[in-house]
């Protein structure tokens, strides 16, 4: 590797969290936000539509703020690992798309790919995934799911 060459990493947080391979379970927003709709019942008022779509706003914007946290906190982990390889490296980058409502599978996003054709890069995303705990976003759905109509 050209130590004047910066590696690029590529994230979708995404797709990591939504895709079965890496973490089978855990809720993307798409399934978060039908859940949340579940749990309401119709509502005939305005404002029982309002706690509807201040719910709706609150998951979404937790998810928006815990990808984009996660994409930072990875690319630092990424940073410090790079730091910590003998010898002249590159400047790290990872070149993430932190947006909840990614459409990862499409091919027209950035996507985790399996093998990176880089060998240091490789290794940096495998060990900063492994560094960096997930985004948080479920603690969050319990206080969405009490929005009160009053």
């Amino acid at each position: 590797m050209v130590p004047d060459q910066p590696v690029v990493i590529p994230l979708n947080v995404a797709e990591l969290i939504e895709d079965e391979l890496h973490h089978p379970g855990l809720m993307g927003l798409g399934e978060a936000l039908k859940n949340f709709d579940r749990r309401l019942d119709s509502f005939d008022d305005d404002c029982g539509m309002d706690a509807w779509d201040h719910g709706i706003d609150t998951i979404t914007a937790r998810y928006t703020a815990e990808y984009r946290m996660y994409a930072e906190r990875c690319t630092r982990a990424a940073q410090a690992l790079a730091e910590q390889i003998p010898g002249p490296t590159a400047e790290v980058y990872i070149e993430a798309d932190t947006n909840p409502n990614s459409y990862w599978w499409s091919g027209s996003t950035i996507t985790n790919r399996h093998d990176l054709g880089d060998p240091l890069a490789q290794q940096l995303w495998h060990a900063a995934h492994d560094a960096t705990p997930l985004p948080n976003v479920d603690v969050w759905l319990g206080a969405a799911y009490e929005v009160t109509v009053q």
